[in-house]
């Protein structure tokens, strides 16, 4: 069903309608904030729909439009409130794809609503989580200078290029295009992720997430180090260890364990994993930063 085809009286009375979800949520603003959404949304949903504009394009829209009326309205709502409206304009946007015939309505529901607040799949994390509560696999210095790993050059330069990824564990196509924007661009002799492979880095989510673009896009020279944060934790960290095994047996790093020291000629760069701390997806845990400091 296209948008020209679809009545006022029938978006209306729709339930994946905005007016419906923003009611659902009990969102107190003032409703004039509420109907320009819903004007605004209706507007460029079936413009959106009419051209056939990609999903990028079309999250981009919503978040002008995020921005528009916060600040049109000065809205002085409570922070979760205004987090929960993003998301819901996000969502509301990929739901009208797939209400509208767009044909790019698979993509967009992907790029748009997955990881987001309201992405239902973060259910995985708690339920992988509950599973492995008391079951953390972490190993152990051996000595002293357990897992120093000297630097060289790939280029037989004096010096070395190291590129630093966060949260990069996502499998999506924009953590790709950034791999290979790094390795294009810069030539690292090293690529370091700080962490998160999404939902709950299960084997499954390891091996896509990180394992498979290490192999496939990362030269044979650059070398590959990682260190979990708490999502790869929520499934007991195993298969974190799994994942730097594999690399280690393919001669991509010789990481052996979750923390490492990199050395240079005259200087060092010690990364740790704190994420092992912080291994339970209902808290937040800042004893990790205690420990730490003390």
């Amino acid at each position: 069903m296209h948008a020209s085809c679809v009545s006022e009286t029938h978006e209306q009375g729709h339930p994946l309608a905005p007016n419906r979800i923003i009611g659902a949520l009990n969102l107190t603003k003032d409703d004039a904030v509420v109907d320009e959404f819903i004007a605004s949304f209706r507007k460029d949903v079936k413009k959106l729909a009419k051209l056939h504009i990609p999903a990028q394009a079309i999250a981009n829209e919503a978040i002008d439009l995020i921005c528009t009326i916060q600040a049109k309205y000065n809205l002085t709502c409570g922070e979760k409130e205004i987090e929960i409206l993003d998301y819901v304009i996000l969502d509301v946007y990929a739901l009208a794809c797939l209400l509208y015939g767009a044909p790019t309505a698979v993509a967009t529901a992907e790029q748009v609503t997955k990881y987001n607040g309201l992405d239902p799949l973060w259910a995985e994390a708690v339920l992988v989580n509950i599973a492995n509560k008391g079951n953390i696999t972490w190993i152990a210095p051996r000595s002293n200078n357990s897992f120093v790993y000297p630097l060289g050059s790939a280029t037989g330069n004096a010096s070395i290029k190291i590129a630093l990824m966060a949260d990069w564990g996502t499998g999506m196509p924009q953590a790709l295009d950034m791999l290979q924007k790094i390795i294009s661009g810069f030539n690292p002799d090293v690529v370091m992720h700080l962490g998160d492979v999404y939902y709950a880095g299960t084997v499954d989510e390891q091996e896509k997430h990180q394992c498979k673009p290490v192999m496939d896009y990362l030269p044979a020279s650059t070398r590959f180090y990682t260190i979990p944060g708490n999502h790869d934790y929520y499934s007991g960290g195993a298969p974190f260890f799994a994942c730097v095994d594999s690399l280690r047996a393919a001669n991509r790093t010789l990481q052996q364990a979750s923390f490492h020291e990199l050395e240079g000629s005259d200087w060092v760069m010690i990364n740790m994993d704190t994420g092992e701390m912080d291994s339970d997806v209902f808290t937040v845990s800042e004893y990790h930063i205690t420990c730490l400091i003390t």
